[in-house]
């Protein structure tokens, strides 16, 4: 099982639905609303790792729990119910992600090009990336 930093609340990653493997936002049946972490967590909403996954009914809850203390605390005071050290980011994004990489020659060819780079993100390109390094904003 998946190990997770668990915050207020306890949040297990087998609970969480499983999209498929190809969605679409045609074919998506559940539906997500970000906008109560967006109150707080706005630069996320133009974020492309969110915005591609609400577009297939997974919001912010469907990773990090309803986070319900966290959100009415305010200000950062207490963390959501669930988050992810570096080690633990690639096998979460796995679970409905294939492995590691769709095109593995391309990516390391790109992140061979670009060591010790610094993306717009923040993140350095180094041997060993996450998903979340290049893939959104998320830190």
């Amino acid at each position: 099982m998946l190990s997770l930093y668990i915050g207020i609340g306890t949040a297990a990653a087998d609970q969480k639905p499983k999209p498929p493997r190809e969605a679409s936002p045609a074919s998506a049946k559940r539906t997500a609303d970000n906008t109560p972490c967006l109150k707080c967590h706005e630069p996320f909403a133009a974020e492309t790792l969110g915005r591609l996954h609400l577009q297939i009914g997974l919001g912010c809850v469907d990773c990090h729990g309803k986070s319900i203390a966290h959100a009415r605390a305010g200000s950062g005071l207490l963390k959501p119910d669930v988050l992810f050290g570096r080690t633990q980011v690639d096998s979460f994004c796995q679970r409905c992600h294939d492995a590691p990489h769709k095109h593995p020659a391309r990516v390391e060819s790109w992140a061979r090009k670009r060591a010790g780079q610094i993306l717009p993100t923040g993140r350095k390109i180094m041997e060993h990336n996450i998903c979340t390094d290049c893939h959104g904003e998320h830190v």
